[in-house]
């Protein structure tokens, strides 16, 4: 824990330097996902949002912070949203069949498994 503690810091760093540099906010994110610290992490990625809306990554990330809350509805919307950016996104499908799985949607599930393969 103590390298991913150390480079956690280091995004913190980055990120106060230039705030509207998202793409160490949504990297922070990861790592504090990373620590299992998700209330962290989808706070990261809404700040990453804040900055730039159409980020695609920055909405996958905050669908498998909510997804690893059980929030399973709110994760399977943002990672719709990070398929509406950018649909060759194949981590989002794959994390939005997971979620639909742990809801008991096993068909659309199966359906966004495929479309992750695809991609």
């Amino acid at each position: 824990m103590g390298k991913t503690y150390a480079v956690l810091m280091s995004y913190k760093e980055a990120s106060n330097i230039d705030p509207k540099f998202s793409s160490t906010r949504g990297t922070k994110g990861v790592t504090v996902g990373t620590l299992k610290k998700y209330e962290d992490d989808l706070h990261s990625a809404e700040k990453c949002l804040e900055v730039n809306s159409n980020d695609a990554f920055a909405w996958y990330q905050k669908g498998a912070a909510l997804n690893n809350l059980n929030r399973y509805r709110e994760a399977i919307r943002s990672f719709e949203r990070a398929l509406e950016i950018r649909s060759g996104l194949a981590i989002a499908w794959y994390n939005k069949g997971s979620a639909l799985v742990a809801l008991g949607e096993y068909e659309e599930a199966v359906k966004s498994f495929d479309m992750g393969y695809s991609n």
